[in-house]
């Protein structure tokens, strides 16, 4: 698992494909094998800017709710067997987010952070549910923050933010996910410099990932121009030297670099 979320986040995405499909065939009473090969599809078909592959996410994460159920059936106590769903929901939501359709999106990260926070009611160091349950409280309330005025709004982006440092302090296996969300949360907030140290941080862990080098070049768009250039330079010739190029991030990179 470790290893395929590695490889996933620095986008080598055959050999993430690869390790979650071991994980799966190794492993099939588990259902993260088939939960992270829909993340999979989800990140690599953003990442280039190509359809999403609908049928194969939806099947994925009917199969995973399918075994899941079955686990939360013989065992309701298991802190895990609810993490898998919360999970589930989770990507689900990310992907009509990524879609623009965001009522479903809402609905379905609500979903996700109740089963989140059920298993910080069974053990509130579950780290891996903070990165959940801190993404959504911040961009929830960001995103409905014109509609504050309705008495059902709160705004929880102070809270969720907290979450989210609690997570990438942590060894939770998606400590990255909190430190990406918590770099651009930086970058909208006005706070450059916590956004370049984190991103650093970040890339010192998963070396050459595009994911975090856009977000510290665009931090230090804020901070120094002829640094955030010198990275967009690194980030093209790692775009030119992908042989997957359909020139969509290129063209992104050079307009930004003009």
């Amino acid at each position: 698992l470790t290893n395929g979320i590695n490889n996933l986040v620095v986008e080598n995405y055959t050999t993430a494909k690869e390790y979650f499909t071991q994980l799966d065939i190794q492993f099939p009473e588990l259902p993260f094998g088939k939960i992270y090969l829909a993340s999979l599809k989800i990140t690599e078909s953003y990442d280039y800017a190509e359809e999403f592959d609908e049928s194969y996410i939806r099947e994925k994460l009917k199969e995973a709710e399918s075994i899941i159920k079955q686990l939360i059936k013989k065992d309701n106590k298991n802190i895990w067997h609810h993490y898998f769903l919360g999970l589930s929901s989770g990507n689900y939501a990310y992907y009509q987010a990524l879609r623009g359709s965001w009522i479903s999106a809402f609905s379905n990260g609500l979903d996700a952070v109740k089963i989140f926070n059920k298993c910080i009611a069974i053990d509130s160091s579950f780290y891996d549910s903070y990165t959940a349950i801190g993404t959504y409280k911040y961009w929830s309330s960001q995103k409905t923050s014109a509609l504050n005025w309705l008495p059902f709004f709160n705004d929880e982006r102070e809270e969720g933010i907290e979450l989210l440092k609690k997570s990438v302090e942590s060894a939770a296996y998606n400590y990255h996910l909190a430190g990406y969300s918590l770099i651009w949360i930086y970058i909208e907030q006005k706070e450059p410099e916590k956004a370049v140290e984190l991103a650093k941080k970040l890339l010192n862990d998963f070396p050459g990932s595009r994911f975090f080098m856009r977000g510290l070049a665009r931090a230090y768009e804020d901070v120094d121009r002829s640094k955030a250039n010198e990275i967009y330079y690194d980030l093209l010739r790692l775009i030119l030297d992908d042989k997957r190029n359909n020139r969509y991030n290129e063209i992104v990179i050079k307009h930004k670099i003009a």
